[in-house]
């Protein structure tokens, strides 16, 4: 059980500044296990790092060799989804670790801020990162062996690490990135049908081919996932007798863990079919990409994860091409050659203002060493371990990760935009038919969509000259070309004909008696007053669509007229894309997993009620204001 560090630092601060000479100041501890403690520290640039320090001297002598697994994995990681050692440093007595700072993780964050059970909303988030990050691995053919949620760590914004400490605002565990850790349970098999047998993991997450000695390979990962959606969803284990009476593996192996606990009709199917006993029956992560959770269809706005989807699921179709064979042999053939079954106690990134923060029932079980690891271990029984850990070096100038959010908040303003046009121009025919029509609502709407399909044009014009500035940068990056090849395919097409006019508005536009569209203006998008008229037009028009809603109210007297239940699913739809754009104006980089906000919204797409209610969330939300 970890606790907090009381202990003075100044020897594991000594080896840290020996290591690496100032490069890192204001440690604070944050954590400890039976053979390491762990630092938060900042670089000289002020960016947060966390600092294992591993006691070598103390340690048992053959568990040193099975660290070496987790260390290669971990400094060859390339996916965001999956924790980043950025650099290493080994002497006689102890090795240090420079990792990725996470605030907290999600077993900690489940206790601590929603009472034991998560929202299915965070949980759909939760699960879009956490199987990309699995599939990374099982694209490098690396089975995890160990999923539960102290190793889903969770890293935020130092403004999101504010907001959740002065306001509790937990609405930033929606942007948070999840990430996958300790991998010192991990071992790479020689393929996707390669199996293995050592009894290595946590019981209660363990899938059920494991606790019975049997043969395993990736369907493991799959059962330990839905434990956790299970988990998550709630708040206990879908097996778990406390009397010890009846073995775990009968209680899996009836299958009747209580689903009906479980609201979303989606997630319980999922899960049922993850919790199966039988590996071969149980859902394959094929299928798990097939899922309507994880389609992207044209138009959804999006985040760097869709694409990573994307290009990971192709591993579970059997249609993996050369050159991905040809990279990762390139990329991985320095990841251990032999065959490891180790375990290395995971020291988790522990919340600083909570001693108490693992109380929970953790069955832990370690592989037993055989005759051919002790040969290995027999090298590392002299004093001076020699230094068998990875020393790449951490670049904090390395912004890839920035520039794609960057593109992708650029393509996110116009989808959203665009979004707003096209229900615009569904309400304009139906209204026309009903008792909400007025005079001037046909043209006022029309100058609304003229005058939107102009700014996203101007912003797919921005993204263009982006794409040639970071094409150095970033060129040789697939998500990149991904994104870049689904602009070109997706949004060129719809933008193609939109002319951008600048100046005063002529003709018919100008008796309109809105000050802000008296004269419409789509000036450059690197022009000054760009944002601030889209800000003023974007106030204007949500006020309309409001005064258009509390007409319906009055005018209809009838509520269950199809009509105008379809008016006010549109108008509700159009205020949820005209404050989802305003935000995308005024908040830069926002980190947020769009496919899952779809995905919600389009539960809720025909009924107003429910669509009333997202109005009311994302208004509150960022503190939006249409007075």
């Amino acid at each position: 059980m970890n606790q907090l560090i009381g202990n003075q630092p100044e020897s594991d601060q000594g080896a840290i500044e020996a290591s690496f000479p100032g490069e890192y100041k204001n440690f604070a501890p944050i954590g400890r296990g039976s053979y390491a403690k762990v630092y938060r520290a900042e670089t000289e640039k002020g960016e947060l790092v966390a600092i294992k320090v591993i006691d070598l001297k103390n340690m048992q002598k053959e568990i040193i060799p099975y660290m070496q697994n987790e260390m290669k994995l971990l400094s060859e990681s390339d996916n965001r989804n999956v924790i980043k050692l950025f650099k290493s440093n080994q002497n006689s007595q102890k090795l240090i670790l420079i990792l990725e700072y996470c605030y907290l993780d999600v077993e900690f964050m489940v206790k601590r801020f929603y009472k034991g059970k998560l929202p299915d909303e965070l949980v759909l988030i939760i699960l879009r990162q956490l199987a990309n990050g699995l599939s990374y691995l099982h694209r490098n053919k690396i089975i995890h062996r160990d999923l539960k949620l102290e190793n889903f760590a969770v890293q935020l914004s130092q403004e999101d690490q504010n907001a959740l400490q002065t306001r509790n605002d937990i609405s930033v565990f929606e942007r948070a990135t999840y990430k996958l850790i300790d991998l010192g349970l991990a071992k790479k098999l020689g393929d996707l049908q390669s199996q293995t047998s050592t009894w290595a993991g946590t019981e209660l997450n363990m899938a059920p081919e494991i606790l019975n000695e049997q043969k395993y390979s990736f369907q493991a990962d799959m059962y330990s996932l839905g434990v956790c959606l299970y988990y998550m969803l709630v708040g206990k284990y879908p097996y778990f007798d406390p009397t010890n009476r009846t073995p775990l593996q009968d209680l899996i192996k009836k299958e009747n863990a209580d689903l009906n606990q479980i609201a979303n009709l989606q997630l319980r199917e999922l899960i049922r079919k993850m919790l199966k006993f039988d590996p071969k029956q149980r859902l394959s992560f094929q299928e798990l990409y097939q899922h309507e959770f994880f389609k992207y269809r044209e138009g959804d706005l999006s985040n760097p994860i869709d694409l990573e989807l994307n290009q990971n699921q192709v591993i579970y179709s059997g249609k993996i091409e050369e050159s991905i064979l040809d990279y990762e042999e390139k990329q991985f053939k320095s990841i251990i050659q032999q065959e490891n079954e180790g375990n290395f106690q995971n020291e988790k990134q522990l919340y600083q203002d909570d001693p108490n923060k693992y109380s929970g029932f953790e069955i832990k079980t370690q592989p037993q060493i055989t005759l051919q690891d002790e040969g290995q271990a027999k090298q590392f029984s002299e004093p001076d371990v020699k230094n068998i850990f990875p020393t790449s070096k951490f670049d904090p100038q390395k912004k890839q990760n920035d520039q794609i959010m960057q593109l992708y908040h650029i393509r996110n303003q116009y989808i959203a935009i665009l979004k707003l046009a096209e229900y615009l121009e569904q309400i304009i025919p139906l209204v026309k038919k009903s008792k909400l029509d007025f005079i001037t609502m046909e043209s006022k709407f029309s100058m609304y969509i003229e005058y939107l399909k102009m700014v996203a044009k101007q912003l797919f014009i921005k993204l263009q000259q982006r794409f040639q500035f970071f094409q150095q940068s970033l060129g040789s990056y697939d998500r990149f070309q991904l994104l870049k090849k689904q602009v070109e395919n997706e949004d060129h097409p719809k933008l193609l004909q939109v002319q951008v006019r600048e100046g005063d508005a002529q003709g018919w536009m100008s008796w309109l008696s809105k000050n802000v569209m008296k004269k419409i203006q789509c000036e450059p998008y690197d022009s000054a007053n760009f944002n601030q008229q889209y800000q003023q037009t974007n106030i204007e028009l949500y006020k309309e669509l409001l005064k258009m809603l509390q007409d319906t109210f009055f005018k209809y007297q009838d509520d269950s007229d199809p009509k105008l239940k379809r008016i006010k699913c549109l108008l509700y739809l159009s205020m949820i894309n005209t404050a989802r754009s305003r935000v995308l104006f005024q908040v830069e980089l926002q980190n947020v997993d769009y496919k899952a906000e779809e995905l919600l919204l389009t539960k809720a797409r025909d009924e107003p009620d429910l669509l009333s209610e997202k109005v009311t969330a994302i208004l509150t939300q960022f503190n939006l204001l249409y007075n």
